[in-house]
């Protein structure tokens, strides 16, 4: 699996909540989210993405598994993790248990959190984790 990384600042503050905030999903991270993990702080977006075919098990334990062997995730104060679900094919409660584990391998201390969008069939597969430290 391809990780796309990519480092963000506050000031970018307003494309990443045009990434993550969404009206209708059913688990929501907003813009006051968004500002507390950016807020004077810097860190790296991860951006994964694979076919269907994958699924989502495999995808997101493959995802959680290659991001926590990072140094900016192990070190991180604040994580702000978007799950993508396709309507008809939506994610499954063993994927959720593997994004709970995932949270759970973090420090007692890191402010997590995280939701679920509804995303297009043909984006396939998506996770974006922004894992942020103060600067």
């Amino acid at each position: 699996m391809k990780i796309k990384e990519t480092l963000v600042t506050e000031a970018q503050a307003e494309e990443v909540e045009k990434l993550l905030i969404q009206t209708e999903s059913f688990i929501s991270i907003d813009s006051s989210d968004v500002n507390r993990a950016l807020d004077g702080k810097t860190g790296i977006m991860y951006q994964g993405q694979e076919d269907l075919s994958v699924g989502y098990e495999s995808f997101v334990q493959n995802f959680f598994k290659e991001i926590l062997a990072k140094e900016q995730v192990k070190n991180c104060e604040c994580i702000l993790l978007s799950i993508g679900n396709i309507e008809s094919d939506p994610l499954t409660m063993t994927a959720l248990d593997i994004v709970n584990d995932f949270l759970g391998e973090l420090p007692s201390e890191v402010d997590a959190m995280w939701n679920v969008i509804n995303t297009n069939p043909a984006e396939g597969l998506t996770i974006t984790a922004i894992c942020t430290r103060s600067i």
